[in-house]
């Protein structure tokens, strides 16, 4: 997990990851199709708190499955602007299903991570 999150910053090059976070965490849901946080890991600070509640969207929730959640927020500020000024937030969420195996086991130490 921490080289997957680490490869963000290639990702990002030249732009700088400090106004960044990254989150990528395992969503389980029980048989009313609540969310809840399995494991979490953060680029930079810590991830959610593993048994926090998560609403998904309504295409994504389902009963008793494992999701994982990948969330991220980039606060822009653009070099030049005439219409816009001052920064904003870039956001973007995806939701991928485990594909060979009904969950995915997190095995880096971490205090929001649960293996």
């Amino acid at each position: 997990m921490t080289t997957l999150l680490d490869s963000a910053a290639q990702v990002m090059s030249p732009f700088t990851t400090a106004t960044m976070t990254l989150i990528v965490s395992e969503v389980t849901t029980n048989a009313a199709s609540a969310g809840t946080i399995t494991w979490s890991s953060a680029l930079t600070g810590s991830g959610y708190a593993v048994g926090s509640a998560v609403t998904l969207p309504g295409s994504v929730a389902q009963p008793n499955i494992s999701v994982i959640w990948g969330h991220a927020i980039y606060v822009y500020t653009p070099t030049i602007g005439y219409e816009v000024s001052g920064s904003f937030n870039l956001t973007d969420d995806i939701y991928l299903m485990p594909r060979l195996s009904t969950t995915i086991q997190a095995n880096q130490p971490s205090s929001t991570c649960a293996s």
